[in-house]
């Protein structure tokens, strides 16, 4: 078979040569539109170039068996993300032990990544939880070429990417259509200034064109948010995670209270608050599209999964617990 080279995908997708170098090697030295990326991604999977480069790959580089995890802190952060994930670290961890892989959680700094932490990382493939834009873009530049990266909670508009994330304009409709037409008021959905920014804005303009939504972000930490549910005790109240939850049950009843369920450790939250489940783990999904991009680093495999909630929200006493 001919070995495909840069100059055939060029060609196949009406571009230059440099261009496809830019794309296939990553580099954030260029703008290159999203289009243009993911055209030049389906020459190359409809021409097998990478058919050839992962054996060759395979041939040069001895597998780690060691997988990272890399979670961001955030100046505004109000909870360890060592214990927001602690039950997706845990997935994640049995998942690959079970394949003979190792797994290393490290902490970046979203305003100063420590470049040489990552530069140090020899892993097989890792994942970002919640990275900014910029970290993200700096991680994937020092990573190894064909190294797979899979980010959880973050988003960034580029092929090169595969995606972990709740759905929240799906929550948000639910929610709208359960609380909205039966309150007094809107529902304030609260949510930590530390979300990835695109994910951010899709919440903010959802709530934006609704009138039965009331988006609240902090930014001053939990006196921020004592005071907000204080004025409003009786107002329902949303929040995005577990942890959330249990600090806005302290100032309100929690009854008032409805939590996305981010991983079903929902063990410790109080009996009459009301859960919105996703239909699957986020460590679920996350350890299934890892192995898959560690076994074959250039399978073509959908870009992200959207994680979907389950049917109906439930009080603590009806809940699966599995």
């Amino acid at each position: 078979m001919k070995k495909v080279t840069l100059k055939d995908i060029a060609a196949e997708a009406g571009v230059s040569v440099a261009t496809v170098s830019y794309v296939l090697n990553k580099s954030r030295t260029q703008t290159i539109t999203p289009e243009t990326k993911q055209k030049i991604w389906d020459a190359a999977y409809k021409l097998n170039y990478f058919d050839h480069h992962a054996k060759a790959a395979l041939k040069k580089k001895h597998p780690s068996k060691r997988v990272g995890i890399l979670l961001t802190n955030h100046p505004y952060q109000l909870v360890s993300k060592y214990m927001l994930y602690s039950s997706f670290i845990h997935q994640i961890e049995t998942g690959m032990k079970a394949k003979g892989y190792q797994v290393s959680v490290s902490t970046i700094e979203a305003n100063f990544p420590q470049l040489d932490l990552i530069q140090t990382l020899d892993v097989d493939g890792l994942i970002v939880v919640d990275g900014w834009e910029t970290t993200i873009q700096l991680i994937s530049s020092k990573v190894g070429f064909g190294t797979p990266l899979l980010l959880v909670d973050s988003w960034l508009e580029d092929p090169l990417f595969h995606y972990v994330f709740p759905d929240y304009n799906e929550l948000l409709d639910r929610l709208e259509n359960s609380h909205g037409q039966a309150s007094q008021g809107p529902v304030l959905v609260i949510m930590e200034q530390l979300y990835h920014a695109t994910l951010q804005d899709q919440i903010a303009s959802r709530c934006a064109v609704s009138p039965h939504l009331e988006l609240i972000r902090l930014t001053h930490g939990e006196e921020q948010l004592k005071a907000i549910l204080q004025r409003q005790p009786n107002q329902p109240v949303v929040v995005l995670h577990e942890a959330m939850a249990l600090m806005a049950a302290k100032y309100i009843e929690s009854r008032n209270i409805t939590v996305l369920q981010q991983d079903r450790s929902s063990e410790l939250l109080p009996p009459d608050m009301n859960v919105w489940s996703l239909e699957r783990p986020k460590g679920e999904l996350a350890l299934e599209l890892l192995q898959k991009m560690i076994s074959n680093p250039y399978m073509k495999i959908p870009p992200y999964g959207r994680i979907g909630l389950a049917n109906q929200p439930n009080q603590k006493s009806g809940r699966d617990r599995s």
